[in-house]
């Protein structure tokens, strides 16, 4: 390999994982976000039904 393709591809090789640990990183926070957002329409839809059931 040339030393100008081993220049041109050794930032490629290190940025990649970075990248996709931090994608990783991201995607576990929104889930997490989207677990709690599930969990509150639950409790306001018991807290909804509860409501309707009393009247």
């Amino acid at each position: 390999m040339s030393l100008w393709l081993s220049a041109t591809t050794l930032p490629y090789k290190t940025s990649i994982p970075d990248e996709i640990r931090q994608l990783k990183e991201r995607m576990s926070v929104l889930e997490n976000l989207c677990n709690e957002n599930l969990k509150a329409v639950n409790d306001l839809s018991e807290d909804t039904r509860r409501d309707i059931d009393s009247v």
